[in-house]
């Protein structure tokens, strides 16, 4: 199980004279609850009885340990050096501006893809199958931890991200429904995607492993891309690439290069 560590800079001289503040030991979940949601929305974020207002926020950065830190460590002077001994992991977490999303809807996620909202999309499932992109390494590493080294799903390809992700889609939706096609690039071998028809968003899974390179999942999404445009059930594309071991060296660019309006089609990339 991974540890997060938060550090915050704040803006205001007020609240820098108390220096940064940080969070250690985080879960995934207490990371996104009590640190990225409410940097997101430009809420303010307590933690350890210090609060600071939405806006008063210069940076928020992350990083992540395999073990815990103890408590020593975590206090006075040493916090600084412990935070930064941690593998950075800012940008896999901090994916939006501060305060660029609303409770009515994602405009994060809408500013993301360059435009209005499309009519009839539903931005609410948009951010929960964005959330389950993002958080999907925690559940692909938790099942590996089953009681007395039970039998369990070890994600290790393509198809098993597609086998785990679908039973994690039933969490949230009452119509998951799985299109197989052969793709032009994939020498003949069968692909399966997920509709959700009644949110009428499609959601396209790869998976980084060594003999793929960023330029080949680029390439291969934008035949996807030109797939989609024509169905007539899709009005937003997410693509959600998983790269456990980050193989990408620039996933943020190449969200970025992808996301965005592609004609009447919304594509939305996610690499985690």
């Amino acid at each position: 199980m991974p540890y997060y560590h938060a550090v915050i800079w704040p803006k205001s001289p007020r609240q820098q004279a108390q220096h940064e503040l940080y969070g250690f030991n985080l879960t995934a979940d207490q990371l996104w609850e009590r640190f990225i949601e409410p940097y997101e929305f430009g809420e303010p974020i307590t933690w350890e009885g210090r609060t600071l207002d939405g806006g008063d926020i210069t940076y928020l950065k992350i990083s992540e340990t395999e073990q815990p830190w103890p408590e020593d460590v975590t206090t006075g002077f040493r916090r600084w050096d412990a935070w930064k001994s941690g593998r950075d992991v800012t940008n896999d977490f901090v994916t939006v501006p501060l305060g660029s999303r609303t409770r009515e809807q994602a405009p994060s996620e809408q500013a993301a893809i360059g435009g209005e909202a499309s009519a009839g999309v539903d931005w609410s499932a948009q951010s929960r199958v964005i959330d389950l992109c993002r958080r999907f390494r925690e559940v692909a590493d938790q099942l590996t931890k089953r009681h007395d080294k039970r039998a369990t799903l070890v994600v290790d390809d393509e198809y098993d991200v597609q086998d785990l992700m679908h039973a994690l889609l039933w969490i949230d939706f009452q119509d998951v429904r799985s299109e197989e096609y052969t793709p032009s690039y994939a020498g003949g071998s069968s692909r399966i995607d997920f509709i959700l028809k009644r949110e009428q968003l499609a959601l396209e899974i790869k998976f980084a492993h060594k003999s793929r390179t960023a330029k080949e999942i680029g390439d291969e999404l934008l035949i996807d891309i030109g797939r989609y445009k024509e169905h007539r059930d899709v009005k937003v594309l997410i693509c959600f690439i998983h790269d456990p071991e980050r193989r990408i060296q620039n996933p943020r660019g190449l969200e970025g290069d992808l996301t965005g309006p592609h004609d009447h089609l919304q594509v939305i990339v996610v690499v985690a």
